[in-house]
């Protein structure tokens, strides 16, 4: 993490090093008589983590007896203020949530997905944590303005994961363990960043030293250090091979060292180490630097590698056909449903041509429609005329001989949710997304799951649902298989499920089955999911990174595009009034276009008519604003068809007057 420079350190405080050195509370001789350990101002001996540790992911959020969170580490400079992260609070401090681990009480089964033990925690409980997020922020932004160093990067790059953390916690569905997992990583950052506050408060007010009880402290081998930590009022103990510590200090009681706390002793969670080396700054780089996972899925070949910078391509048609035939020996040997077809079937040999058996349909499919092109249905959104001005520009090409094929969709595309002939079949197609998208939002945030190779014969099917006329034990492996063929790349068998009865939860609204009223704004949550994922996906092409904070900057900086700073899902249906680039009211896209400009100006061959324009204000006139929307627009579809060779999924106006704010 290049841009995370270390805080100032000072090392000289010459009044005090009689006291750090020579006065000792306690004192203690290790276990293998190998190093000597004092302290000026702690009268405990904490266990030292010292020597070739292996930092693993522990089932409870955190790395163990290597956690700074959990035991004194080794002081270095860069990460000084690690000494100050506080230790639990009593129960009446407003940080106790910080220290809480939600029960099953506080998660909320999703029912009637495709795949089981998928939820959220309940609002009520992130209730404190977004008002915890927002104090730090508050506290952030005010000690940065009065700062030598304004970046403070540091302190920013933990304030960046509070934040992220939590906009997952409100919007990405998965099991409870790994909701505790991502609740576990926001309580750490924040801990992180106030002691990164705590740490600067005492160096700006060195008078005070007020105590430090309260604080997990830091050991060091290093006089300057002992000297650093002891002026500042932090835990420090000293250590000294116990062959060199020829002077003993007076006074001061001889200890045992301290057992390792529980959480210390708390099992891996099974993952490999993100580190295996010495202690010290790279073994706390590697724990500042870890990115939130999801653990609990089924570690499948294909979702335990990561994408290479292009995303896969669809499945083609006569691929999906092959898979599927392939699927029916497996399924039906598994399910023991000897009636169970695959999605196709094959042809029957005979004179004539054979009429297909009413008792098993296949799936319908649409061929040829022009993707570059508006359906005209009544629940397609409105289109943005700026955004529909650029797509029309769009010079359809022929693919070179040997390139690369076309990017595959991340999401279904919308107009295939629409796409069936009847209002019936359509409304069926919009309840199975709906039921789907909770899983999928999940699949989309796991490094190989190859989302983007799911192709639209697959979704179909899927989406079709299981017709009427089948048997019953047809219909069991039928739909197994279009389970498998959308979310077989991430989770096993046991975890997908044939459920088409129960309530689902969609926003604010459940239901068993889409009513019609909410179909728009479904086909309108399509478009503005797709647009965001194409938008993620181009980006991680065009600004490629190896760096270990470059996917959480990346989406710290894409996630201004959005309201509430979502990135990754729709928090809320928007109202009327909501700002965003699907506003009906040009002045309310203001803030959504300056972000998106802010996201383009970084790209390779962005004009300069794009770069070298000034933000929109609130005081220009609509006329203005759309000009600029345009030149937005124009060169994000025009750069994303060439990237991708596939029209772009663009935003579109919301159409909040079909459901009820």
């Amino acid at each position: 993490m290049s841009s995370l420079n270390p805080p100032p350190h000072n090392c000289c405080w010459p009044e005090y090093w009689d006291d750090a050195l020579e006065l000792s509370l306690v004192h203690s001789i290790s276990p293998a008589q190998d190093f000597y350990v004092t302290s000026p101002n702690m009268q405990y001996i904490p266990t030292i983590i010292q020597g070739i540790v292996h930092v693993h992911l522990r089932a409870d959020g955190s790395y163990g007896d290597v956690d700074p969170m959990v035991c004194p580490q080794m002081h270095v400079p860069r990460f000084a203020y690690m000494a100050a992260v506080r230790k639990q609070v009593p129960p009446s401090h407003p940080y106790t949530p910080i220290w809480l681990s939600p029960s099953p009480l506080d998660f909320h089964l999703l029912t009637g997905t495709p795949v089981s033990g998928l939820g959220l925690l309940s609002r009520a409980f992130l209730r404190p944590y977004h008002v915890l997020a927002k104090h730090l922020r508050q506290d952030v932004v005010s000690y940065c303005a009065g700062s030598a160093d304004q970046n403070c990067p540091l302190l920013r790059w933990h304030d960046m994961l509070v934040s992220q953390a939590l906009s997952r916690l409100r919007v990405v569905p998965a099991s409870f363990r790994d909701q505790c997992l991502q609740l576990a990583n926001l309580q750490r950052h924040f801990l992180f960043a106030d002691a990164y506050l705590e740490y600067h408060h005492r160096l700006l007010n060195l008078g005070a030293r007020s105590g430090g009880a309260g604080l997990i402290g830091a050991w060091t081998s290093s006089p300057s250090d002992v000297h650093h930590l002891f002026a500042l009022g932090l835990p420090v103990w000293f250590v000294r091979r116990s062959n060199l510590a020829f002077h003993r200090p007076t006074g001061g009681q001889l200890v045992h060292c301290a057992p390792l706390p529980a959480r210390a002793q708390s099992p891996p969670h099974g993952t490999p180490a993100i580190y295996v080396g010495l202690v010290g700054e790279r073994q706390l780089t590697a724990i500042v630097e870890a990115r939130p996972q999801y653990l609990d899925i089924s570690y499948v070949p294909s979702a335990t590698r990561h994408d290479s910078v292009c995303p896969a391509p669809p499945i083609s048609q006569a691929r999906a056909h092959q898979i599927a035939a392939a699927s029916k020996a497996d399924i039906t040997g598994i399910e023991a449903a000897p009636g169970c077809l695959p999605l196709t079937r094959k042809k029957k040999r005979g004179r004539g041509a054979s009429k297909p058996s009413a008792e098993t349909p296949a799936p319908p499919v649409t061929h040829g429609r022009d993707k570059f092109l508006e359906l005209d249905h009544p629940w397609m959104p409105p289109p943005i005329p700026s955004w529909r001005r650029a797509m029309d520009s769009i010079v359809p090409a022929a693919v070179p001989a040997g390139a690369q094929g076309s990017w595959g969709y991340w999401t279904p595309e919308p107009a295939l949710l629409i796409a069936p002939k009847t209002r019936e079949r359509q409304l069926q197609y919009l309840t199975n997304w709906v039921r789907a998208r909770p899983a999928w939002l999940l699949v989309l945030q796991i490094p190989g799951s190859r989302a983007t190779a799911v192709s639209s014969q697959f979704w179909r099917s899927y989406l079709y649902g299981i017709p009427d006329n089948f048997r019953p034990d047809t219909r069991v492996g039928h739909r197994r298989v279009a389970l498998r063929h959308v979310f077989g790349h991430c989770f096993a068998d046991d975890r997908l499920e044939e459920d088409e009865t129960s309530a689902i939860r969609w926003h604010r609204h459940e239901f068993r089955a889409l009513p019609e009223t909410l179909a728009p704004m479904v086909v309108w949550e399509a478009f503005e999911l797709g647009f965001r994922y194409d938008l993620l996906g181009l980006d991680r092409y065009l600004r490629r990174t190896n760096a270990p904070d470059g996917e959480a900057r990346r989406e710290e900086l894409l996630s201004r595009v959005f309201p509430t700073s979502s990135l990754l899902a729709v928090e809320d249906l928007p109202g009327p009034h909501t700002v965003g680039l699907f506003a009906a009211v040009p002045h309310r896209r203001v803030t959504s276009l300056n972000a998106l400009r802010d996201v383009l100006a970084l790209w390779p061959t962005c004009p300069s008519s794009i770069i070298d324009a000034d933000p929109l204000a609130g005081t220009v006139t609509a006329r203005e604003i759309e000009d600029m929307e345009y030149l937005l627009a124009s060169f994000y579809v025009q750069t994303f068809y060439r990237v991708a060779r596939r029209p772009p999924i663009v935003p579109h106006l919301c159409p909040c007057d079909a459901v009820e704010s």
